[in-house]
């Protein structure tokens, strides 16, 4: 019976992700027909099984796809009605607030749509009417919203419109009463911790991440300890343990037990706002203890097949989600392949190390699909820093369980600064963080199918195990290789989003970074880019606008040390300022001038051209006019009814009769004496 759970999930699972990508009815039809004649051909009934399931799998997603999201998207760009329940509210950093509503549009459709509002004195379970046009959710460099959100079943996004109505609801709601404690928890450890301990507590407890300095975040995902921050298995099972410990001594029955366990769980999931993670990991956990109630044995396999399998037919657009596929293959490693690999060994360091580096390696896929690089360090960092997070995420767990009464927050506070600071000193090396080209997944993947097979037809564990050690050297070679190869060409990245504008010139592992527009979100364009092309320092940096609140936003954001600094003119406080501790240098008349890599770079009021020998780049912002010998002319900004469009330029904003518009992060780089456009 496990090991049909655990068929009968794979392939359901492999039915769901051909289907997001073969979405033509003919070709739908063609796979299940071939799938059916496989099955009928095949004798054996774990062939029969896999079959009916991968038909299934692909059917229900094609079905999901053509009849609810396809329904719900018909109405994007529309103006319509719509009321809705809210589930939850999401501040942000610019005083405006998300709302999950559920509801219909006009009267007519069932919907979850994102409505963005300032006014956010209202409570989960209140109900907002507008009118006003809804959108497709668009994903951005820096955030992949339409993945994020479609994994929740939500498809459409809605700025404040007309006739806007709070209509509010009395009465007890159970989602508003965990809501408000959650956030009455994070006021306490934010005053009796102070505002950084506090936050890293908050994201450690409830996933709340939105109040963690950007470069604490960053060292922390670079350092491979990311994980602590995405309430998961760890959280769950020790709030499990926790609260198994109390009702043994509480010497209550089993089934007694089991039920005040399901539903200390449920409250969980309702607290950390449904994520997909802890789903996964309660899902588990009571079929663990379900198991003890029936004095069966559990297995973790047959435990995560069916926690997958529940989740993807509940929503199969789960298959979209990073949380889920991280929390998969994180279990994967460290509960089926760790003991698989461990079986033989005695020594217990040797075994803590395996077991980390088999959970390090199941989220290797992953991290590499939805981040773009994987930290090198992670097997030292989950070694030395988790031990430490341990007694934190349990004097956390108890002081919410508590409800504060047990408190033993004042010796975390010191923990946690020392985690802060050992995550910041192991981040900082140069070789902590590798970054991969996501070209590179189909290797990884063919690695991993190719030490499946292994698995498979060997049976022998030490073959699998150096097939597997050779396989993850092969392929962090090849990255270093990858990586190398890229780092020497000659690339001009163009980031940011509209009015966002910055340009990044790279070659040999050197970066210039000249700042066009003077929005502080520029910076987080940089810092991605230049993490993503492995790059730990800006050999110049040039700030054009602003230049007082970007440089604030520029020594919040970048990690990469700067080496030098150019501006326009005096700043208004002090030199120094957070990673940005060099000299500045000035540049008078809105002009500087810059010899670079064979090309020479000339600023002057807003437009950048860079030249070598007949060769040249013009970057301007929308309404200058360029030269007539440019070979790339790229505009940035809002374009304004007046603005005469050029046919032969590239533009961020979206217009028409344009070569190309709405083009937003992408690189140019040269090759045979052209230029290939590669959007990031």
């Amino acid at each position: 019976m496990k090991r049909k759970m655990i068929c009968a999930s794979m392939f359901y699972m492999l039915g769901l992700f051909f289907a997001s990508f073969f979405t033509d009815w003919l070709v739908t039809a063609i796979l299940v027909i071939i799938s059916v004649i496989a099955g009928i051909a095949a004798k054996r009934k774990e062939i029969l099984l896999a079959v009916f399931s991968f038909i299934i799998g692909f059917g229900f997603f094609s079905y999901y796809s053509r009849n609810i999201y396809e329904e719900v998207i018909d109405y994007a760009g529309k103006e319509v009605s719509f009321r809705g329940r809210i589930e939850r509210i999401d501040v942000y950093e610019n005083a405006r607030a998300g709302f999950i509503l559920s509801g219909e549009i006009n009267s007519e459709q069932k919907a979850r749509i994102v409505f963005y509002w300032e006014d956010y004195s209202c409570n989960i379970g209140d109900e907002i009417e507008f009118v006003g046009v809804v959108n497709e959710i668009e994903s951005d460099y820096l955030f992949d919203a339409e993945s994020y959100y479609k994994s929740q079943k939500i498809f459409l996004k809605a700025n404040a419109g007309k006739n806007i109505k709070l209509i509010k609801h009395s009465g007890f709601n159970i989602r508003q009463a965990l809501y408000s404690y959650r956030s009455s928890m994070i006021s306490d450890f934010n005053r009796k911790l102070g505002a950084k301990e506090g936050a890293f507590l908050s994201g450690m407890i409830f996933g709340e991440k939105n109040t963690l300095e950007y470069t604490e975040k960053n060292a922390l995902y670079r350092s491979g300890i990311g994980h602590v921050m995405a309430v998961s298995g760890l959280h769950t099972v020790l709030v499990a343990a926790i609260v198994m410990y109390i009702l043994k001594k509480l010497k209550l029955n089993r089934y007694t037990s089991f039920a005040i366990l399901a539903a200390v769980m449920l409250a969980m999931i309702v607290t950390v706002n449904f994520t997909v993670s802890v789903i996964r990991a309660v899902i588990m956990i009571l079929i663990v203890y379900s198991a003890r109630l029936f004095l069966r044995e559990s297995d973790t396999f047959n435990s995560l097949s069916i926690a997958m399998l529940i989740i993807a037919i509940e929503n199969p657009f789960v298959i979209y989600s990073s949380g889920f596929w991280l929390s998969v293959c994180g279990t994967f490693g460290i509960g089926v392949a760790a003991p698989y690999f461990c079986k033989e060994i005695k020594n217990k360091a040797v075994k803590s190390f395996v077991s980390t580096l088999c959970a390090s390696v199941a989220v290797m896929l992953p991290s590499l699909y939805y981040f773009g690089g994987i930290s090198a360090v992670s097997v030292l960092s989950n070694m030395i820093i988790i031990p430490l997070c341990m007694p934190v995420i349990a004097v956390g767990v108890i002081y919410v369980l508590s409800g504060g009464f047990i408190s033993l927050l004042y010796p975390v506070k010191y923990i946690i600064r020392f985690i802060i600071a050992l995550s910041d000193f192991i981040g900082s090396f140069g070789f902590s963080y590798m970054s991969c080209d996501k070209k590179l997944i189909p290797v990884i993947a063919a690695v991993m199918a190719f030490i499946f097979i292994v698995k498979i037809v060997t049976q022998r564990r030490k073959i699998t195990a150096a097939v597997t050690a050779s396989g993850i050297v092969f392929f962090l070679i090849l990255s270093v290789f990858s990586l190398e190869y890229d780092s020497r060409k000659f690339t001009v990245a163009v980031l940011g989003n509209n009015e966002n504008a910055a340009v990044c010139i790279t070659k040999n592992d050197k970066a210039i970074v000249i700042d066009l527009s003077g929005n502080a979100k520029t910076s987080r364009y940089v810092e991605k880019y230049l993490n993503q092309r492995g790059i730990n320092a800006i050999n110049s940096l040039y700030l054009t606008k602003n230049q007082n609140s970007q440089l604030s936003a520029y020594s919040g954001n970048i990690t990469a040390e700067t080496e030098k600094l150019y501006l326009s003119g005096e700043l208004a406080f002090s030199d120094n300022m957070g990673n940005i501790k060099t000299e500045k240098d000035f540049y008078s008349d809105g002009l500087f001038e810059s010899d670079c890599f064979d090309y020479k770079i000339t600023y002057k009021d807003g437009l950048i051209e860079i030249k070598s020998g007949e060769r040249c780049i013009t970057i301007a912002e929308s309404g200058n006019s360029m030269p007539q010998n440019s070979d790339v002319t790229i505009y940035y900004g809002r374009i304004s009814k007046n603005d005469i469009i050029d046919a032969n330029g590239i533009y961020l904003d979206e217009t028409e009769n344009a070569l190309i518009s709405g083009l937003n992060n992408f690189t140019l780089t040269e090759k045979s004496g052209n230029f290939i456009i590669r959007r990031l």
